[in-house]
């Protein structure tokens, strides 16, 4: 039959209504009653069908769900792993990169800072974050690129202006010095190959540039415009190589050293218009390296081989003033210190030769030639106060000496080639250097490694607001320098305190009060003596010694409202004293740790004065409720180190303590309840004894300095959870 002719919705559903409404059933004849059947068939049929439909669909989404779901696992996944592979090569990365910064450090401070910076960036390893800490603890010298090759530079009066010239490139380029970022002005060319530009020079008043070289000509260049140069002049000067140029001091006259033993000169009292002056023979016509003029403009010196030194008048004759010889070595560099009272010279022999001007400009022998280098010293710098001398050399350095002692301040100044020049900005807060490389470097001065005791440093000490520091030395010569420290960048000695003859050398032990006022000193013999000091540092003894302790006093403490000062000795007693009027201390009972003889090597007393934790040589912290001082109660003995305790220090909040030990670990206790302190945390990480522990003002941070000369810091937010930094 054909089914397309059965009966299908409404009117199915019509009849079926009408049949089973009044049982019409029986009215049907059997070919309708099949009929109907049929048509009940097919819609049945018709339902399972479409029920089969639906659950294959749903089962077919359920599939494409599921196959979606596992996709979008597959793909979170692969994205982690992805990161995962990410994270791997960034740290990877970053650990190399810090170990070249590390390997730089040493000779080229200011791209060690930028490779350690980088480091950080690609990811912030413990090792990127070590090495970027321990750049921003060194020089940081700001580096400017240039053309590789020997350069040389020059510096207006005003400190203003920087021209620098580039042997291989024949390029002086001019930089601006005003503000925090050198700014390049303008760039003139100097020469064409295949000669070479060896000397600078720029008048006083910034608007006079003159260059020269292996083309025997000098150039000169008008900088009215400083981002327009206005090339002057082309000038020749003599047979050879012009190593050297010098404007006096007015810059109205040039004087350029040449390689065939001459000087030649030019007035510029009509800058437009140089005008040829007598040339300068020097005798025996050696390869003059370096001129310069004195400070009055009335003397030139010349410098050269064969130790040739030779001063002339400005004025009058060409007949030499003065010609001496600094033995067989060549001198490569002169100047004059800027009273005119001494004339330096460096060699090729590695010496710096000086020599004595006298009023009427006579030149005699100086202070014996200084020393240090190994190799060629091939620039000098006085500043301009005249307290200081830089001398750059072939053996990558600079060295600075100080012009009253003669004594070298400081370490050297690493660089990655010779230092072919030198220059002080005019506040000689600054000094700037350029080397074979092309490189500019202009550092900080006095940098910070010249700031020095006379001893090594056992103690330092801040005030509560951090503006005032005190370090406190030892040995022979041991006494307690204070220092500014409000720009911690630039520091700036108060004072040195010296105690008298009777009271001996400082011990290497001490404490500064938390308003910077007072400070207590301690002797070889055990003696402790109050210092009172002033805004300005003047030191004034207050009180008598302090006697009770025996050798050796390992640590002093003052109370945070300076009413108590506490003393630890190797008997394994904490002395006291009530210090309201230190003027007249008042002895309070001494803690005898009953049951140990051991050194006290550290105290420290919470921020609310109530208590004080003692690290001792036993390996054990007492801790000690001071809130009666007359009365000092033990609350807890803290154990579990291996070795010596050797330092300990609370929290800002008091709630936290931390101790550190010879066995090479820091551990943290909860103070929350003193009679029941619980450990929080047991650091490791350092491989030698952790000699002093500090917690940052924000309590967020624990610093641990150790024997191996190792600074560790932790994250301690969670002071369970210590997280290395």
């Amino acid at each position: 039959h054909d089914a397309s002719l059965l009966l299908r919705g409404q009117r199915l559903e019509a009849i079926r209504g009408w049949v089973a409404a009044a049982d019409n059933e029986s009215d049907l004849n059997a070919l309708e009653r099949r009929f109907l059947d049929a048509s009940r068939a097919a819609l049945a049929n018709e339902r399972r069908a479409a029920h089969r439909r639906t659950r294959r669909t749903r089962q077919l989404l359920a599939a494409v769900a599921a196959l979606a779901a596992a996709a979008i696992v597959l793909a979170v996944v692969a994205m982690h792993a992805r990161q995962v592979a990410y994270t791997a090569r960034n740290e990877a990365l970053s650990r190399q990169v810090a170990i070249e910064a590390q390997t730089l450090s040493g000779t080229d401070p200011a791209l060690a800072m930028q490779l350690a910076v980088a480091a950080y960036r690609i990811a912030p390893t413990t090792q990127a974050t070590s090495t970027l800490l321990d750049a921003s603890a060194g020089e940081l010298p700001t580096r400017l690129r240039g053309p590789i090759g020997p350069s040389s530079l020059a510096v207006s009066g005003s400190g203003r202006m920087l021209a620098v010239a580039y042997a291989n490139s024949n390029r002086v380029r001019l930089y601006r010095l005003t503000g925090g970022v050198p700014q390049l002005l303008a760039t003139v060319t100097a020469g064409s190959a295949p000669a070479s530009t060896f000397a600078v020079a720029v008048n006083a008043r910034g608007s006079l540039l003159a260059a020269g070289g292996s083309n025997h000509q000098v150039r000169i260049w008008s900088l009215t415009s400083v981002t327009h140069p206005r090339l002057l002049a082309v000038m020749r000067a003599g047979a050879g190589t012009v190593y050297g140029l010098s404007f006096s001091p007015g810059g109205s006259a040039l004087a350029a050293a040449n390689s065939d033993g001459t000087v030649a000169r030019w007035s510029f009292a009509i800058p437009s218009r140089p005008a040829r002056q007598a040339t300068l023979v020097a005798p025996q016509h050696p390869a003059l390296q370096a001129v310069a003029y004195s400070p009055s403009g009335n003397r030139l010196a010349a410098a050269g081989a064969s130790g040739a030194l030779v001063v002339w008048s400005t004025h009058g004759s060409t007949a030499p003033l003065a010609s001496l010889t600094a033995g067989a070595t060549t001198l490569t560099t002169v100047a004059y210190s800027p009273n005119g009272r001494t004339l330096a010279a460096g060699a090729q022999d590695a010496l710096i030769y000086l020599w004595n001007v006298t009023p009427g400009g006579q030149i005699q022998a100086g202070h014996a030639p200084l020393h240090g280098f190994s190799s060629w010293v091939d620039s000098l710098a006085f500043s301009h106060n005249g307290r200081y001398l830089a001398a750059g050399d072939s053996d990558e350095t600079l060295r600075v000496w100080s012009t009253s002692s003669w004594h070298q301040l400081g370490p050297p100044l690493p660089h990655p080639a010779p230092v072919t020049g030198a220059a002080f900005s005019a506040s000689d807060r600054q000094l700037r250097t350029v080397d074979e490389n092309g490189s500019t470097r202009l550092w900080q001065f006095p940098p910070p490694s010249t700031y020095a005791a006379p001893g090594s440093i056992y103690t330092i000490d801040y005030t509560a607001n951090a503006r005032e520091l005190a370090a406190i030395s030892g040995g022979p010569r041991g006494d307690v320098e204070l220092w500014n420290v409000a720009n911690p960048q630039r520091p700036r000695r108060i004072a040195a305190v010296h105690m008298p003859a009777a009271f001996g050398p400082v011990a290497a032990v001490g404490a500064l009060s938390s308003n910077g006022r007072l400070l207590a000193v301690g002797n070889a013999a055990a003696k402790v003596q109050i210092v009172s000091l002033t805004s300005s540092g003047r030191a004034r003894l207050v009180g008598p010694q302090l006697k009770g302790a025996v050798p050796y006093i390992e640590q002093i403490a003052f109370s945070p409202n300076m009413r108590l000062l506490s003393v630890g000795d190797d008997a394994g007693r904490i002395h006291m004293w009530e210090i309201s009027n230190p003027a007249h201390p008042v002895a309070l009972p001494t803690i005898d740790q009953k049951g140990t003889s051991s050194n006290v090597f550290g105290i420290a007393y919470s921020p609310n004065g109530r208590l004080m934790a003692v690290a001792c040589a036993d390996g054990e912290v007492w801790l000690w409720d001071i809130a009666n001082p007359h009365r000092p109660r033990l609350l807890a003995r803290l154990k579990g180190f291996a070795s010596y305790a050797y330092t300990v220090a609370f929290s800002p909040n008091g709630k936290v303590l931390g101790a550190g030990s010879a066995d090479d670990t820091v551990r943290l206790w909860d103070l929350r309840r003193p009679s029941v302190p619980r450990l929080l945390a047991r650091l490791t990480g350092p491989t030698s004894t952790v000699y002093q522990v500090a917690i940052s003002p924000q309590g967020s941070t624990l610093a641990a300095s150790t024997t191996g000369g190792q600074v560790w810091l932790w994250n301690i937010d969670n002071p369970a959870r210590p997280a290395v930094i």
